[in-house]
């Protein structure tokens, strides 16, 4: 992991599904569950371009691939059963990650920025512990267009009163990397549910496939740090 490009950085914002929680492949069983729903074949279809995305923009892409969805509500019924997946099985931590948001608390303001809806947001918060360690969070309902548009790490800046060249963003998917790039902030890429980790890696500042890597990282590069 190089850091050097990473200085004065005052907020540190993680990413939800596959940064902190390894749930990325519950979105995948969600999409399969709602396609057999109506009777629908997902072959051919490739689960990793819904990583990181919110509900509403799969079910874009769904509407666009099977004119039989057209019409219908799917938004909802798509983020009820990832949910409901979520709380019969809650998915396993990224290694590292509470720990992460800890050590970041310590030495910055913290935010969780997700495409998730706020009620699984709430409930991971939860399970992980870490609700109290959270300057602020926004969660789908909070913004109106999806990552890879740069307005849900734009908009949990402004909810932390810090400009984004001052805010880490822990992200995995492409297009949440994209995001926070887009809003001008700095980006580590973790790497451990990518699907595309060259990519990721050209378009992250750092790279770590958990937070078991980042060692001491926040005292190097955090302004409250020393």
């Amino acid at each position: 992991m190089t850091i050097s490009k990473i200085r004065n950085i005052e907020a540190v914002i993680f990413d939800m599904d596959g940064t902190l929680v390894d749930s990325e492949l519950y979105s995948e069983r969600a999409v399969r569950e709602l396609l057999a729903k109506y009777e629908l074949s997902g072959e051919g279809i490739d689960y990793s371009t819904f990583y990181g995305i919110t509900w509403a923009s799969i079910a874009h892409l769904l509407q666009q691939r099977f004119t039989e969805l057209q019409g219908n509500d799917i938004a909802g019924p798509l983020q009820e059963l990832f949910h409901s997946i979520g709380l019969a099985s809650p998915p396993p931590p990224i290694p590292g990650s509470a720990a992460a948001v800890t050590a970041a608390f310590e030495v910055a303001k913290t935010a969780i920025a997700t495409s998730s809806n706020r009620a699984s947001l709430e409930v991971v918060m939860d399970d992980l512990g870490i609700r109290h360690l959270l300057t602020t969070t926004v969660a789908s309902e909070d913004y109106g267009c999806s990552k890879p548009d740069p307005e849900c790490y734009l908009t949990v800046a402004a909810r932390l009163g810090s400009s984004p060249e001052r805010c880490l963003v822990f992200e995995d998917s492409i297009p949440g990397i994209r995001a926070a790039k887009a809003a001008g902030m700095s980006v580590i890429a973790v790497t451990y549910r990518s699907t595309d980790i060259q990519l990721a890696t050209e378009l992250a500042d750092a790279t770590v496939v958990d937070f078991s890597e980042i060692g001491n990282l926040f005292e190097h590069v955090t302004t409250r740090a020393g």
